[in-house]
């Protein structure tokens, strides 16, 4: 996505995405109240704590950050958060991401000049401080569209630079070599020493990545581009595609130059990968590298055979892969977009990993490293925190490594003004309450209209149960039953729900408020448009 202007809005974000993407944003045109007919069967909630689904991910609660965010240093980030329990945030910034040279943090432009915006303290010295102070890991995307000389096509030794800077070591003599334009990428220890430095008194232009840290920051997770789909390879009007991409040169006065040509095809990006994968793990061994597919099925109207085309290169050596999930919808129908799309999402990425990855395929991990709600017409932001907490959840309990909501301050997380949180950051908290790294997600069947359940075992053996009602109408005396270990009758309930008074247009958590009459059955009343979360310790031995 490019964006350049300074002060960036939830609106405007995603509604720029989905124009130029609009497949990306699956449409979910219905409400919960239409689609979900699973009441011809007995209502009740049911949980089978031996069924283990998944365990969540370190990295699972994830954040997208962006060079041209002007509150990316913030102090209050230290608390935000932790608080919302963000455990890594991604950089540079999407579309930014095949513009930006870090080593530099300068832009190479699009077709038409823009080279759009860097915010003070974004380079990548200072978002380094903005991880040491959170405690947060990060997700780095390396420029795959363009070299340092904005003349030609992204360089795998620039991104190998990259992996040296932020986990080499001073002393290492590994040489990264000179890339395809001449420019020597010197060796590991030159950059590693560059972060180790304390700034020069006479700046010669590195200083803003000498951070006096002769440890490495330790970063695990690199992107290889961003959205590389997008860079004309598909485009049926002649225009050059939304991705920076210049693997082939651009021409305006040719139409349609772009379209199907090889060096813009799934195949060669699956090509550039290895060679990106080469160059970063001759540096650092242990990283993992990721590689960018469209979202079936709705992406699919980019080219089907991309995700396919792409693994049939790299599959077999690729760490994981990269979706993006934008649906589309009301606010009365985007909060159900999670229960219907992600199973269809999983089951299209796993049939694509499973024919090409070859003995890899069980290695290779899902990240969604853009995430958020397309809201068309009146817009309830308050619906924006359920489909947060649901989609957080339900991916999470399908598998996802990480998951980044865009963005920090935009998309209803944070205000980039005045550090307010909004709807985003209630449900993402909710989804944290919820479930925190290393709990694991066991099946749960819910047969109440507009009811979805979720249940997950926590490290200590406790467990917790969180229900949304996505439909306007209360639901009480929900049955539930919970097989498995024998649990408390005392336990713990945290609603996120419109205040009563109805005096904002969001909501509150309330809670935590201690409840009885649990332990393996009971009920449970469930006010309309709630997200609920029900904790249950083990029964104390007799």
């Amino acid at each position: 996505m490019k964006l350049a202007n300074i002060w960036v809005t939830s609106a405007s974000l995603v509604a720029l995405y989905c124009s130029v993407l609009p497949m990306a944003c699956v449409s979910s045109a219905t409400t919960p109240d239409e689609t979900n007919r699973a009441e011809t069967e007995k209502p009740e909630i049911v949980v089978d704590t031996a069924a283990v689904l998944s365990t969540v991910s370190p990295h699972a609660f994830g954040m997208h950050t962006s060079v041209y965010d002007n509150s990316l240093n913030s102090e209050y980030l230290t608390t935000r958060l932790p608080e919302a329990g963000i455990k890594l945030l991604r950089y540079p910034g999407g579309g930014y991401s095949d513009n930006y040279h870090w080593s530099t943090h300068t832009m190479t432009p699009w077709p038409d000049g823009n080279r759009g915006y860097l915010a003070a303290k974004s380079d990548f010295g200072n978002y380094a401080s903005v991880l040491e102070r959170t405690g947060t890991a990060a997700m780095i995307t390396v420029n795959y569209g363009s070299n340092l000389d904005s003349n030609g096509p992204g360089e795998p030794a620039e991104a190998a630079a990259w992996v040296a800077y932020a986990n080499g070591l001073p002393d290492d003599a590994t040489v990264i070599g000179t890339d395809s334009t001449g420019r020597d990428w010197q060796t590991v220890g030159y950059w590693a020493s560059i972060r180790a430095a304390a700034p020069l008194d006479v700046n010669d232009g590195y200083n803003f990545l000498r951070i006096s840290r002769p440890l490495p920051l330790g970063i695990k997770y690199w992107e290889i581009g961003n959205e590389v789909f997008g860079n004309g390879f598909y485009v049926t009007d002649g225009g050059n595609g939304y991705e920076l991409d210049l693997h082939l040169p651009y021409n305006a006065t040719t139409a349609g130059l772009r379209r199907g040509d090889p060096a813009l095809s799934p195949t060669t990006y699956g090509q550039g990968v290895v060679e990106y994968e080469r160059a970063m793990r001759a540096v650092d061994p242990t990283i993992r590298v990721g590689a960018v597919l469209v979202t079936p099925p709705g992406d699919y109207s980019w080219g089907p055979n991309w995700n396919n085309d792409v693994l049939a290169v790299c599959g077999p050596s690729v760490d994981f892969v990269i979706v993006h999930y934008y649906p589309t919808g009301t606010a009365n129908s985007i909060i159900d977009s999670p229960r219907t799309d992600i199973p269809q999402i999983f089951a299209e990425l796993d049939k694509s990993i499973s024919a090409n990855a070859g003995a890899n395929a069980g290695n290779v991990e899902v990240a969604v490293t853009e995430m958020g709600p397309n809201l068309s017409g009146a817009t309830d932001p308050f619906g924006t925190g359920i489909f947060a907490a649901e989609a957080y959840v339900t991916f999470m309990e399908h598998g996802a490594t990480n998951l980044d909501w865009l963005e920090l301050h935009a998309g209803g997380f944070l205000n980039e003004r005045n550090n307010d949180v909004g709807p985003a950051y209630h449900g993402i908290q909710m989804a944290h309450f919820f479930v925190q790294p290393g709990d694991t997600f066991v099946r749960t069947k819910a047969t109440i209209l507009g009811v979805v359940a979720h249940a997950a075992i926590h490290v200590d053996q406790s467990f917790s149960l969180l229900l949304s009602n996505l439909g306007t109408k209360a639901r009480t005396g929900i049955p539930v039953t919970i097989a498995g270990p024998i649990l408390a009758s005392d336990g713990t309930r945290v609603d996120y729900q419109r205040l009563v008074d109805s005096t904002t247009v969001d909501g509150t958590i309330a809670g935590p408020v201690q409840i009885t009459g649990l332990g393996n059955k009971f009920t449970v009343d469930l006010p309309p448009r709630t997200v609920s979360l029900i904790s249950i310790p083990l029964a104390a031995p007799e």
